[in-house]
């Protein structure tokens, strides 16, 4: 009974890359995830200081930064709420959410302020998946580019950006 119950209390985080976007490569957002068994416990996203405070936002379970977004004005909130999305996630196990944190917080420090097409909520989500997954996604300048990398990745049936290039290159091989 012992053995049932530990298995039944230990469960796996995962941690995902989401791509928001329309197909204007200008539209859209990438933020990362922390996920118990498919239900979002935290969220992390950077913002221009003009759109969040201090750029980076941690959104716990039931926080919902996307209807706050929307109670500003956009351009076409239509559009908005018909971006397609993707996402790839990897298994974390028991990953410390506070080692998570840190990375997070410690991102503007690291890397700098949100700078447009220089380091933007793209590069942000891309190189906090990668600090915690050990995965090497590619970083891009869009979440556009990011949903699109991720549609391949899964058409070709890997796990990670790291498989799918292994993959990509021993079909180049002759």
């Amino acid at each position: 009974m012992a053995l049932l119950t530990l298995a039944f209390e230990s469960h796996a985080l995962t941690f995902c890359l989401y791509a928001r976007s329309t197909n204007d490569p200008m539209s859209g957002h990438a933020f990362v995830t922390l996920e118990d068994r498919g239900r979002v416990v935290e969220s992390y996203g950077f913002w221009p200081e003009e759109k969040h405070q201090g750029s980076i936002a941690i959104n716990k379970s039931g926080d919902s930064p996307l209807y706050d977004i929307l109670a500003r004005p956009i351009a076409n909130p239509e559009a908005f709420l018909k971006m397609g999305e993707a996402s790839i996630c990897q298994n974390i196990g028991n990953y410390p959410k506070q080692k998570i944190r840190a990375v997070v917080v410690n991102y503007i420090e690291a890397v700098g302020k949100y700078r447009g097409g220089a380091n933007n909520c793209t590069h942000f989500a891309i190189r906090i998946y990668n600090a915690i997954t050990g995965d090497s996604f590619k970083v891009v300048q869009t979440p556009l580019r990011t949903r699109k990398i991720i549609g391949q990745i899964e058409s070709a049936g890997a796990g990670s950006y790291s498989e799918w290039q292994q993959r990509i290159g021993a079909r180049a091989k002759p």
